[in-house]
């Protein structure tokens, strides 16, 4: 009779298995990598792998999953303790480029590109994706919301339309980084910040 291996155990070896598979799919994309490489890279055997996946698919899937809760728990978590709606974005601006600039973020980014290419094709990880795209999109309208009933964003303007524009500005700090990853981080968030703020024309209206 096989031992039971004991729980922490197991979602350690998953792990280990899901981040040597983030790796090579950043490096090489989907389609290119094989399970021989992810194995190689998680210092594992093939038949350690598939007893806890039975496919590539199956492994695609699983970072998709990890990768999509990990970005909406950012959202949530950066915003909880917010009192206010400036609190809240102040919040959540300050939290998405400080991650921005961690070690790694390369590599994070470029699985992240490849996961929404894939998902334009592949109606699993489209449903994933779809499914934690709607639940950060409904928690940042609620904040927009928010911040239109306390006079910081124009009522006039659609609360949806808003949270996809700010929703957009995380995007694309994505795409330019996987394209440029010495971009000036914080630079760019200045202007994210102007946006939101009002000051990006450096009218009457801005700040000092």
């Amino acid at each position: 009779m096989t031992p039971l291996m004991p729980e922490g155990y197991l979602e350690t070896r998953r792990r280990q298995i899901i981040e040597a598979a983030v790796s090579c799919f950043s490096r090489r994309g989907f389609h290119q990598t094989t399970m021989q490489e992810i194995c190689k890279t998680a210092g594992l055997s093939p038949g350690a792998v598939y007893n806890y996946f039975r496919s590539k698919e199956d492994i695609i899937s699983a970072c998709a999953e990890i990768s999509e809760k990990r970005n909406e728990n950012i959202f949530v978590n950066a915003t909880a303790e917010a009192g206010d709606s400036i609190s809240a974005f102040d919040s959540l601006i300050g939290t998405f480029f400080s991650l921005a600039k961690q070690e790694g973020i390369y590599e994070a980014v470029r699985f992240d590109l490849e996961m929404w290419a894939e998902a334009t094709r592949n109606e699993r990880i489209d449903e994933i994706l779809q499914a934690n795209k709607d639940a950060i999109m409904n928690h940042l309208i609620n904040e927009v919301e928010k911040g239109q009933d306390e006079g910081l964003f124009n009522n006039a303007l659609d609360s949806t339309a808003i949270a996809q524009v700010l929703f957009s500005m995380v995007l694309g700090l994505e795409v330019q980084i996987a394209s440029n990853p010495n971009m000036d981080v914080d630079a760019y968030a200045d202007v994210c910040q102007s946006i939101v703020w009002g000051t990006l024309s450096g009218g009457e209206g801005s700040s000092e």
